[in-house]
């Protein structure tokens, strides 16, 4: 008899001499770790979180700073988180010359 023309899902038979589920057994497996616990999968989350630090940072980075160059060119520190917030908004990665680079 050739596995074609037998009944189930065209499997080879297991020992119980049914064909296997072969979809079934793979979906509990790859919800098994090696330990017999479930596996917890690592959402893009946290390398969503590790890049968004890493940007925060280098963009905190290239920002104007509160030094003396800063403040007379700026006149006053209202004019200098203006600033601040201009180049957030242009989303362009200038390193500003008032930074701390």
């Amino acid at each position: 008899m050739n596995f074609k023309d037998s009944k189930g899902s065209g499997g080879p038979p297991n020992a119980k001499g049914g064909a296997t589920g072969g979809e079934n057994n793979k979906d509990e497996k790859d919800d098994v770790s090696l330990y017999g616990t479930p596996k917890e999968e690592i959402g893009p989350g946290i390398s969503e979180a590790k890049a968004g630090f890493m940007r925060n940072q280098l963009e905190a980075l290239f920002q104007p700073s509160d030094n003396k160059l800063a403040m007379k060119l700026f006149g006053s520190k209202k004019a200098l988180m203006k600033e601040r917030i201009r180049q957030k908004a242009a989303g362009h990665w200038i390193i500003h010359p008032c930074s701390k680079f």
